[in-house]
C-alpha cells in the first residue's frame, strides 16, 4: 500500500535513535561501563587487564577510545555499575566501582574527560573492605557536588560512600536484622536507586525503604520511610530485577522477572510514601501501577503484530533515562539481532525500536548503560554497540502529534475517500458512495482499518461520517481500539452501528471520562434507539446473574464486565434521563432488578472476603502459639466427706 504524505510534518519530533560506528577493539573484555554525567554521549569503561578508558560517541556517529589510566585489579559484574564523578573544576575525576569479589569498594583518580589522557597507572585513592559482607546491589545518588555511592550488603545494612575518596560516610543503616537475613533475606533479589542528591530507595521483593543523609549532620543516615508495594494488580511475578528513580521525587520504576522462565517481565512505577518512618513495614504502602508488559517485536519494526516473550534475567539490560524506559530485547531464534526499545516510563507507550549491530546468535545482552545523549550495549560475547539518540521531554501530545501523519493525499484505491477527508470532495459524491458500497465496500473497509490501526489517519468527525455511510465496522473497531479516541466520536460510532453488538461491546468496555460520556450520549443517542440499547445491556447483566462471571467470560470473553456495564448504565441514566423515563415499565423493572442483584452480590463478596481475611489472620496468630506436644496427665483423687 503506497501513499504520499503532506510535507508539513510539524515541529514535534519523537525520540530518534541512531546506531553509531562500531569502535575499534578496546583491547580486552569490557567488564563495566558508566555514564559521564556532564557529557552528552561519553562513557567511562573498565577493560579487563588494561584499566579505565573513555568511549566517546561523536555527533557524526564516530566512536573513539582514549586511555584514562591503567589498573591491574578487577571489577565485579557490570550490573553493579561504574561511577564517574567530577565536581566541575580541576583536571582530575574519580571513578568508583565494586571490587571483585564483591566485598569491597575501589576509588580511582584519573584525568577528567577533556584533559590530557594518561597511559600511566591510575591512582588508587581508597580501597574500602566490607569484611565478610558481600554487595547485593549498588547505585549512586543523583549527580551533584557531593557525589555519593550506596551499597546494600548481605549483613542487612546500607552503606553510603564518598565518590571523591572512596571512604564510607556515616554509620551503617540497618535494613534487616541478622535473623531476617539468615531466614532468607540475603537470598532475595535487592534493588537500589538514587532518588535525590542525598536520598536512596532500597527495595526487596514487595518491601521498600527510603534512606537519606542528614543535610546538617552528614554522618547521620536516617530511615525516612518504609512500606510495602501494593502488588495485587500485578498477578504472579518472579524475583525483583532492579529499580531506577524517575524525575518525579519519590517515584521509582521497578522491574520483576516473570513467574516462570517463559513469562514476560513486568515494569511498573510506584509513588512512595516519604512521610515519617513507619513502625512496621505493613503500616505504610505505596500506590503502584503497571507500566507495561513488554511485548517484543519479532523484527526491528515496533509496529509488528508478532511477539515473543522476554527472557527472565537479573542482568542490567534496562535503564531509565529521563522520561523513558530503555530496554534491550534479546535476539530471536538466532535470526533477528538484539534490539533496543524505548517506551514512555509513565504510560508504557512504545516510542522507538532500533536493531543493534550485534550478532543474532549472541546469547544475551550483558548490560546496558545509557545517558541523555546515547548508550552502550555490551553482550555476553564482549561485543559493544554504541548508540546516539535525542530524547525530548515526553508528553502524550508529543507522541500523538508526532506520530500522526497528515491525511494522505493519495492512497491506492482510496483517492476519493482521501479527498473527502482533505475537504476537496463532498461526502455524498457518487464516486465516494461507489467506494463505500457494493463490491468495493469490503476492500475500502479493510484498507481504512489498516491505516487507522497504524495511526496514518487522524480520528475526526469526517472519518466517522464515512465509516457510518459505508457501514465500515472493521474500521469502526480499529478506531475504538485507539485509547485517545474522544467520547463524542465513540458515541457517534455506537449510534450509527445500530444492531452491531461488537461495537456496543467495545464502547462499553472503553475507559472514559464520565461527564464527557454523559454529554456525548445525550447529544448523539436518539430516544428511539434507547429501548433496544437498554434491552441488550439488561440481557448481559441477567447472563452474569444466571450463569456467573467465570462462565460468561469463558463463553464470551469480549463481553464487558458487570462493573463496566453498570458504569455505562450510570452514564446513560445521567445523560438520557428524560428519555429513559418514557421506557416501558417492564423494562425499567428489569433494569432495577439486575442492578439490585448486582449490588447484593457485591456486598456478599465483600462480606465473604472480610470473613476469610479475618480467618486467615487468626490462623497466622494461632500458628505462632506453641502448644504442648502432649496432653498433660490429669490426677483424680476421691475425697471422703
Amino acid at each position: 500500500m503506497a501513499f504520499m504524505e503532506d510535507e508539513d510534518e510539524g515541529d514535534d519530533k519523537l525520540p530518534e535513535v541512531k546506531v553509531a560506528q562500531k569502535p575499534p577493539s578496546a583491547g580486552g573484555k569490557v567488564v563495566a561501563v558508566g555514564a559521564v554525567d556532564d557529557r552528552e554521549a561519553t562513557f567511562v569503561v573498565f577493560v579487563a587487564g588494561l584499566g579505565i578508558k573513555y568511549l566517546n560517541i561523536a555527533d557524526d556517529l564516530a566512536s573513539t577510545w582514549t586511555s584514562a589510566g591503567g589498573f591491574s585489579g578487577s571489577a565485579a559484574s557490570g550490573k553493579f555499575g561504574l561511577y564517574y564523578h567530577h565536581d566541575g573544576s580541576g583536571p582530575h575525576a574519580f571513578v568508583s566501582f565494586v571490587d571483585n569479589p564483591a566485598k569491597g569498594w575501589v576509588c580511582l583518580k584519573v584525568p577528567a574527560v577533556g584533559e590530557s589522557m594518561s597511559v600511566e597507572e591510575a591512582e588508587v585513592v581508597e580501597t574500602t573492605s566490607f569484611g565478610n559482607s558481600e554487595v547485593l546491589a549498588a547505585c549512586r545518588t543523583t549527580p551533584g557536588v557531593s557525589g555519593l555511592g550506596a551499597v546494600v550488603l548481605t549483613a542487612g545494612a546500607l552503606r553510603f560512600l564518598d565518590l571523591t575518596n572512596g571512604t564510607v560516610v556515616g554509620k551503617a543503616a540497618k535494613i534487616l536484622d541478622k535473623q531476617q537475613m539468615s531466614a532468607g533475606g540475603a537470598g532475595m533479589h535487592w534493588a537500589i536507586a538514587g532518588a535525590s542528591e542525598r536520598r536512596v530507595v532500597v527495595a526487596h521483593e514487595a518491601e521498600y525503604f527510603i534512606f537519606e543523609q542528614d543535610e546538617g549532620e552528614t554522618s547521620k543516615i536516617m530511615l525516612k520511610s518504609q512500606g510495602q508495594f501494593g502488588l495485587s494488580g500485578l498477578g504472579p511475578v518472579g524475583s525483583l530485577a532492579g529499580a531506577y528513580a524517575l524525575p518525579v521525587e519519590d517515584r521509582v520504576l521497578l522491574c520483576w522477572n516473570g513467574a516462570t522462565p517463559e513469562a514476560e517481565r513486568v515494569y511498573g512505577t510506584a509513588e512512595l510514601n516519604s512521610g515519617p518512618a513507619a513502625s512496621s513495614p505493613s503500616s505504610s504502602s505505596s500506590s503502584f501501577s503497571i507500566v507495561s508488559r513488554i511485548g517484543i517485536a519479532a523484527n526491528a519494526d515496533e509496529t509488528s503484530d508478532n511477539h515473543v516473550r522476554a527472557e527472565a534475567s537479573s542482568a542490567k539490560d534496562w535503564m531509565v533515562v529521563g522520561d523513558y524506559l530503555v530496554t534491550c530485547l534479546p535476539p530471536v531464534a538466532g535470526k533477528v539481532a538484539p534490539r533496543i526499545s524505548i517506551v514512555d516510563a509513565r504510560f508504557g507507550m512504545s516510542i522507538a525500536c532500533q536493531a543493534l549491530p550485534l550478532k543474532a546468535t549472541t546469547a544475551a545482552v550483558q548490560f546496558l548503560v545509557a545517558s541523555k545523549g546515547g548508550a552502550v550495549v555490551v553482550d555476553t560475547n564482549g561485543g559493544c554497540a554504541p548508540l546516539r539518540w535525542t530524547l525530548p521531554k515526553f508528553s502524550l501530545g508529543l507522541l500523538v502529534g508526532a506520530r500522526r501523519n497528515k491525511v494522505p493525499l493519495a492512497v491506492k484505491g482510496l483517492v476519493e475517500v482521501c479527498e473527502v477527508l482533505n475537504g476537496k470532495r463532498e461526502r455524498h459524491d457518487a464516486d465516494v458512495q461507489d467506494a463505500l458500497s457494493g463490491k468495493r465496500q469490503k476492500v475500502t473497509d479493510d484498507t481504512m482499518a489498516t491505516l487507522i490501526a497504524k495511526r496514518s489517519w487522524e480520528p475526526s468527525h469526517e472519518l466517522v461520517d464515512l465509516i457510518s455511510d459505508g457501514k465500515c465496522w472493521e474500521s469502526a473497531k480499529r478506531l475504538l481500539d485507539l485509547p485517545d479516541l474522544g467520547e463524542d466520536l465513540s458515541t457517534r460510532l455506537l449510534a450509527a452501528s445500530g444492531e452491531e453488538a461488537s461495537i456496543l461491546c467495545k464502547v462499553v468496555k472503553r475507559a472514559s471520562t464520565p461527564s464527557l460520556l454523559q454529554a456525548a450520549l445525550s447529544d448523539y443517542i436518539q430516544p428511539a434507539a434507547l429501548p433496544a440499547l437498554v434491552e441488550v445491556l439488561v440481557d448481559w447483566m441477567e447472563a452474569y446473574r444466571d450463569f456467573g462471571n467465570d462462565a460468561v467470560q469463558r463463553a464470551a470473553p469480549e463481553l464487558p464486565t458487570q462493573a463496566e456495564i453498570v458504569r455505562f448504565l450510570s452514564a446513560l441514566a445521567d445523560g438520557c434521563l428524560t428519555s429513559l423515563l418514557r421506557l416501558e415499565g417492564d423494562l425499567l423493572e428489569r433494569v432495577a432488578e439486575v442492578l439490585m442483584t448486582a449490588d447484593q452480590d457485591r456486598r456478599s463478596q465483600e462480606t465473604l472476603y472480610s470473613t476469610m481475611f479475618g480467618l486467615a489472620k487468626t490462623r497466622e496468630v494461632l500458628a505462632d502459639i506453641k502448644l504442648p506436644q502432649q496432653v498433660p496427665a490429669v490426677e483424680v483423687k476421691l475425697v471422703d466427706f
